[in-house]
């Protein structure tokens, strides 16, 4: 693990083999640097080339990402997405928008793929239509949900590694982290609800 103070290269410097890509700024370029590598390790922020560039943001937590920096760090890590609409447009409700998505909520996803070596697929993300509640902190106009078309190895993963919550009328399972949840899911019909905290 990388001490929070170092800096993170880009990872076409961590692998020779490949094409140099074009140098991507600030926060974005970490993320997508440790996803690439496999980890999902803390990082600083990475200086930027080019101060306010349309892809640089900071590296602090409740970080929201643009629909394109979200959709290039998911696609690499192999997340999909689909849209009835065929469109990412936030203002749409059949669209599937990644627009405003938290920066923790994007890393839980690439977590998730990477560690359930399953198929990860958005259908619903931060566009409009998806809250019942919109004043709710953790919602999906708020970046912190998503959800996830169900299938097989995702359900079996989400139980052999989260906790049942017992009490409530919906299949619950929360994956916590130093002691707060982390993640929870709710197993609702062919679609997961994904909630990061």
């Amino acid at each position: 693990m990388r001490n929070a103070t170092e800096q993170l290269t880009p990872a076409t410097e961590a692998t020779p083999s490949r094409k140099p890509a074009r140098r991507r700024t600030g926060a974005v370029a970490a993320l997508l640097a440790t996803t690439l590598a496999g980890g999902l390790m803390a990082f600083a922020p990475v200086a930027s080339a080019a101060p306010g560039a349309a892809d640089s943001v900071s590296a602090r937590p409740g970080d929201r990402l643009s629909d394109r920096e979200a959709d290039r760090i998911l696609d690499r890590a192999g997340v999909r997405r689909v849209s009835p609409g065929d469109c990412h447009n936030v203002n749409r409700s059949r669209c599937t928008s990644y627009q405003g998505i938290q920066e923790d909520t994007v890393r839980g996803l690439v977590k998730l793929k990477r560690d359930s070596r399953c198929q990860v697929v958005v259908v619903n993300g931060t566009e409009v239509g998806n809250d019942r509640d919109r004043r709710s902190r953790y919602s999906h106009a708020g970046g912190h949900k998503v959800d996830l078309r169900e299938n097989r190895c995702l359900v079996n993963h989400i139980r052999r590694t989260a906790d049942r919550v017992r009490g409530t009328h919906d299949v619950v399972y929360r994956d916590n982290e130093r002691g707060r949840p982390y993640v929870q899911y709710e197993l609702e019909r062919r679609v997961l609800d994904v909630t990061y905290f």
